[in-house]
């Protein structure tokens, strides 16, 4: 539960004062900014840190940032590496909230199409593409993420 989620009000004094929620997770937010620019991208968390940074964290910089991470094949495989295992009541890939999913998409069968991919990058993107044509599959949900022949 999100601690800062106004919906499930009670009469009882909350656990946990808003205020108090607030100065814990700044620094929390402030930490994994920080990580950003060195650190964070092979953090073996990236992918609970990336989801704290979108609870608590304001403005533009993950957006950016996770955008500018999956601009390079390296970058997408990490990104779908930390989120490997992790679902949506949704039924779409964890990394749609993070980046624009269907041009990464794009970007990933172009990489691989040419075949200048490192081969650990190559099979990161490969299954990418795999999960999202099985959760398209699993859940009977049209997706131009799955070429024609595939679907």
């Amino acid at each position: 539960m999100n601690l800062l989620d106004h919906r499930h009000k009670t009469d009882r004094q909350p656990a946990i004062e808003q205020d108090a929620v607030r100065r814990l997770t700044h620094p929390v937010v402030s930490r994994i900014k920080r990580m950003a620019s060195s650190t964070l991208r092979d953090h073996r968390h990236l992918g609970s840190l990336l989801y704290a940074w979108s609870w608590w964290g304001e403005g533009t910089e993950l957006q950016e940032w996770t955008e500018a991470l999956a601009a390079s094949p390296a970058g997408l495989a990490r990104l779908a590496e930390a989120f490997n295992g992790y679902g949506s009541s949704d039924h779409q890939h964890p990394l749609v909230k993070f980046i624009n999913f269907p041009a990464a998409m794009t970007r990933a069968r172009e990489w691989l199409a040419e075949g200048a991919v490192a081969d650990d990058d190559k099979a990161g993107l490969q299954s990418l593409i795999d999960q999202v044509q099985r959760l398209a599959h699993l859940h009977g949900v049209h997706t131009d993420l799955v070429s024609p022949e595939e679907g």
